[in-house]
């Protein structure tokens, strides 16, 4: 038996099983909520106010939502959907929406845009601007530049940077063998 058929075999098998353990299939349309998977919502530091358009990151020890820029203590998440004001609020008490993928225009602060920087990096300058990782000094990643306009706005995948997020995985640090007490 083929492998393609094995497979089929099996998902047979699997469908068969779960119609008879009392699993009902769909026998109509269902209304099965969603949320678009490029949307995020992350919990707002205090005292800080995200606008619609603007980049948004999160700080790494807390993970709360504040404006971007060049802040070494944080990771880009995305842009926001529309703005989340927590002046005067606590921590945590409201959320920002994030795109987290697609392309979108922002400022360039940098000197000397030319066709070249089409496939560079960009990096977070503040909440509306990016440049090249020679001129910022943190490098907070937000994507690449897929265009420019003129010399003072690139349009930037931010995909890049935000699939680096979700998908980051820390290496552990050590190989030993874990200790086990006897029991008994």
């Amino acid at each position: 038996m083929g492998p393609d058929l094995y497979l089929i075999v099996l998902v047979g098998a699997a469908l068969a099983l779960g119609c008879a353990a009392g699993l009902a299939v769909l026998s109509a349309d269902r209304n099965t909520e969603s949320a678009p998977g490029a949307w995020r919502h992350f919990p707002m530091k205090a005292n800080e106010c995200c606008y619609a358009g603007g980049l948004v990151s999160v700080l790494e020890a807390t993970g709360l939502a504040q404006p971007s820029g060049d802040d070494a203590t944080t990771i880009f998440v995305g842009v926001a959907r529309s703005r989340a004001d927590n002046i005067g609020g606590a921590a945590g008490a409201i959320n920002v929406v994030v795109e987290r993928d697609g392309c979108f225009w922002f400022d360039w602060r940098g000197y000397g845009l030319t066709q070249a920087a089409v496939g560079q990096f960009a990096y977070a300058v503040d909440d509306h601007t990016v440049d090249a990782p020679d001129d910022v000094s943190n490098d907070v990643l937000v994507g690449q530049i897929v265009a420019i306009n003129g010399t003072s706005q690139v349009l930037v995948d931010i995909e890049v940077a935000c699939r680096g997020v979700v998908s980051a995985w820390t290496e552990p640090t050590t190989t030993a063998e874990p200790t086990t007490t006897p029991a008994g």
